[in-house]
Parts: structure tokens; C-alpha cells; sequence
């Protein structure tokens, strides 16, 4: 299996950004190497002057043409920018990005090796930048299928990606539930062809009601998953009721 790469939430829907303020090793990269799977710690939510605990997000970064672009799981609610965000390398710079001028996501930071990204998260509205003081840090993985699954939804997923790629999804499943953690049942997975594999990442948090205007999160509440399919790769996360009902799913 390819090797892969591993990553927040904004009270105002606006996602995060990595800036690197020491200089760093300059570190001989080809943009290819940043394809795969990654694991980024940064701040669950974040608003002018304030921000949430940092928290792991997972993301992939795929070729898109002539550049690159990168998607991130959504752990429900508002976390940001389900679309894809652009890619861009320069020496040993890395620059993520999602928005536009008015409201930016910016994740700016600095390879310290092939494999491995530091910096700080910020954003940026009107071209005015609100930076996370707090680190972060981005890890590719390289995972294999003998790595254990930690939650044990590993023939959960692949049922319902089977099913999918045939079909609609008949496991079951409560689809007002799954649309309310902002999930999407991924209509393009019979274009990727045969899934191949199928590996345990992590936990990622589900967004609930505010409190006193600040998101509240649930820890551990969505299961993820990379899944790698004969023509691509997606990352995946669901959640399962006690009754075995799937109440959330997104592949991003």
C-alpha cells in the first residue's frame, strides 16, 4: 500500500493555517512526495483572539492536474471547508489554502524532512492574518494493513464502500442522522475500482450545539480510516449506534 500522510474547526466556518517563523534546514523535496495520507494537530476551532484545544485531523493530498490539492476529513458540524484546498512547494516551504482573499484558510509551515511539517495555524480575513501561537505539526504516515484497528470498524467500512460501489447503501443506516454530522455518502467510489486495502488512522471529534458561543466537541466519536482503492485513495470516517445502526459517514 502507497505510503500515507497525517493533520480544526472555526466558530466562523474558516478552517486553519501553519506559518514557520526559524529558519529551518533546507530540505530537497519533489512535490510528488507529499501525495499520500497525513496527520495534522491543529486547533479544533478558532476565532479573532481565541482558540480551541489542538486536536489530530487526517488529510490527503492528490495530484490535481499540474498541482496538488488537499483533502481533510470534516469530523461534523463546523470544521471548516469540505472543499479541497491547494498545494504549493517551495524549497522546503509548504503552503495549504482554502477560502478565498475575504476568508482564507492558510496552513504555512516548513519540511523538516520528507515525511514531516512544523509550523503554526492561522487564517486569514480581508488579508488580515490571526495566527495560532501554539505549534503544529504535520506527520505522513506509512501504514500497512498489519497495523491493528483499534476500533474494529475496519469490515464495517469496507461492507458499505462495496456496497456503494454497486449501489445505494443498504446496511443499516439513518441517512437524517448521517446528513446531520454534515455527511455525504460518496458517490464516485466505483470509479476507483477494486478496494485494495483498508487501514485504521485514528479517532476524530464530532462537533455539538455551543455553548456560550464557543463549539463544543465529543472526543473519539468518528472512526477513521484510509482506504485505498485500485485507482485512488479516500479517507473515510463513521460512526456506528449501540443498535448497529451506521449513524455517520463521510469519505473525503
Amino acid at each position: 500500500m502507497r505510503k500515507l500522510l497525517a493533520p480544526f474547526c472555526l466558530l466562523a466556518s474558516f478552517s486553519a493555517a501553519l506559518a514557520q517563523d526559524a529558519p529551518v534546514e533546507t530540505v530537497t523535496s519533489n512535490a510528488s512526495a507529499l501525495i499520500g495520507v497525513w496527520k495534522i494537530v491543529w486547533p479544533q476551532w478558532g476565532r479573532v483572539g481565541a482558540w480551541g484545544p489542538m486536536a489530530d485531523r487526517f488529510c490527503r493530498i492528490e495530484r490535481d492536474g499540474d498541482a496538488l490539492a488537499i483533502h481533510c476529513f470534516r469530523s461534523g458540524g463546523n470544521t471548516g471547508s469540505a472543499e479541497a484546498g491547494t498545494v504549493s512547494l517551495d524549497g522546503s516551504s509548504v503552503h495549504f489554502a482554502w477560502g478565498n482573499m475575504l476568508l482564507r484558510l492558510v496552513l504555512n509551515g516548513a519540511l523538516q524532512s520528507s515525511t514531516e511539517i512544523t509550523g503554526h495555524v492561522g487564517v486569514k480575513i480581508s488579508g488580515i492574518e490571526q495566527e495560532n501561537p501554539t505549534p503544529s505539526n504535520a506527520a505522513k504516515l506509512s501504514l500497512s494493513e498489519a497495523m491493528p484497528d483499534k476500533a474494529g470498524k475496519a469490515a464495517l467500512l469496507r461492507t458499505a464502500l462495496e456496497q456503494m460501489a454497486k449501489g445505494p447503501l443498504t446496511l443499516p443506516h439513518d441517512a437524517a442522522a448521517i446528513g446531520k454530522t454534515r455527511g455525504a455518502l460518496p458517490g464516485d467510489i466505483a470509479a476507483l475500482g477494486a478496494l485494495q486495502a483498508i487501514v485504521y488512522l485514528g479517532s476524530s471529534s464530532r462537533e455539538l450545539p455551543s455553548t456560550r458561543g464557543l463549539p463544543q466537541m465529543e472526543p473519539n466519536f468518528f472512526h477513521v480510516y484510509a482506504a485505498e482503492f485500485a485507482s485512488g485513495e479516500r479517507v473515510c470516517g463513521l460512526h456506528q449506534r449501540e443498535d448497529g445502526v451506521l449513524d455517520a459517514f463521510a469519505c473525503v
